[in-house]
């Protein structure tokens, strides 16, 4: 998952990105964001959990990311996210050490961001108000984790930069999916059990870049004997910019297949973004993602969801480091027969 700067939300400083974002930063860094919602939405129960009511309601989170540079080439990493719900162990999103071997190989070891999917973690770096529902809507296998995205993992990673073109992560890590607290009662995950992922980002000059995601996670799911089974994902996504220069738009694209054993899932998404010819600067997006997590009619009826969003990005006073930004997204669920129709008023500012 690569770092997006949305547009016009630039900043947000990715400490340790790559080996050479890392060497740049001089001793301590601190970064992160306030992000304050007003949401707005009329659906179903299942979907509002609201009893079918329409729902009024502001949200608040924050994020602190810390970033201290030990010598030329390693660097300690940190970052904390805080909404009204509280603080527990989940809050702890990265918290990693990142050795810069050479120009080309950075070691990555601790606790760090799942690396499937073209989507953003967090507010700066999405073209909307709102994670898609692919990314966070659905529920994946009856083990309660929501969309694509796996929990932020633990382990060692290798990433290697031959040159600006290209850029591989391989990773071992605890889990990718579900941890401990995803996984059920009766599944025996093994002591032993590793997962294990990896990337390959090629970046075309003048064009954009595309990227392979893959994930194997050992023992994560419930397999169609009742105990634990693994997860296989894979994931192509990319970004066209080719006429961003002269023309405004931006492409996105994200293709998803999970195999969790007892089923599959299937997600689909494509984003179009317009930077407006403003005195203020703006940018429109256009969104449209489908998901269904259980792809497998032998296994029961299917979930499919698909969403539609529009969302109006803007900074308002000249600064890329505040963004005011609204959000118009439909969602319908075919198996509850579940709509929700929602608008988001978001106040984003970035600490740089």
């Amino acid at each position: 998952m690569s770092l997006r700067y949305l547009v016009p939300t630039l900043g947000l400083v990715a400490f340790t990105a790559t080996p050479a974002m890392a060497a740049d930063v001089g001793g301590l860094n601190i970064g992160g964001y306030v992000d304050t919602i007003l949401t707005i939405a009329d659906g179903d129960e299942a979907l509002t959990g609201a009893d079918g009511d329409a729902t009024i309601d502001f949200s608040a989170a924050a994020q602190i990311e810390v970033g201290y540079q030990i010598g030329d080439n390693v660097s300690a990493n940190v970052e904390l996210y805080y909404d009204e719900d509280g603080f527990d162990a989940d809050n702890l999103e990265q918290a990693y050490v990142n050795w810069a071997i050479n120009e080309e190989v950075a070691l990555r070891m601790g606790k760090m961001h799942n690396w499937i999917g073209w989507e953003g973690t967090d507010a700066p770096e999405l073209y909307r108000v709102n994670n898609s529902y692919m990314y966070a809507g659905g529920t994946l296998g009856g083990n309660g984790a929501d969309g694509i995205w796996g929990v932020d993992v633990t382990g060692l990673g290798v990433i290697i930069t031959p040159n600006e073109q290209f850029e591989i992560g391989l990773f071992i890590v605890d889990y990718i999916y579900f941890d401990d607290n995803g996984l059920a009662d009766d599944q025996a995950r093994g002591t032993d059990a590793l997962s294990f992922g990896a990337y390959g980002t090629w970046n075309v000059e003048g064009i954009g870049y595309f990227d392979l995601d893959i994930g194997f996670g050992m023992d994560e799911s419930v397999s169609s004997t009742g105990t634990s089974g693994d997860i296989f994902q894979l994931d192509l996504n990319g970004e066209i910019d080719a006429i961003r220069e002269d023309n405004g738009w931006l492409f996105a694209f994200d293709i998803n297949y999970t195999d969790y054993d007892v089923s599959a899932a299937l997600g689909i998404l494509a984003l179009a973004n317009f930077a407006l010819p403003t005195e203020t600067p703006m940018s429109l997006t256009g969104s449209l993602n489908y998901f269904d997590p259980d792809d497998d009619s032998t296994t029961g009826e299917d979930d499919e969801g698909i969403e539609f969003a529009l969302a109006l990005l803007a900074n308002p006073t000249d600064n890329e480091n505040f963004s005011t930004n609204v959000e118009l997204r439909y969602i319908s669920r075919s198996a509850d027969d579940a709509n929700e129709f929602g608008f988001f008023v978001e106040a984003l500012a970035v600490i740089p």
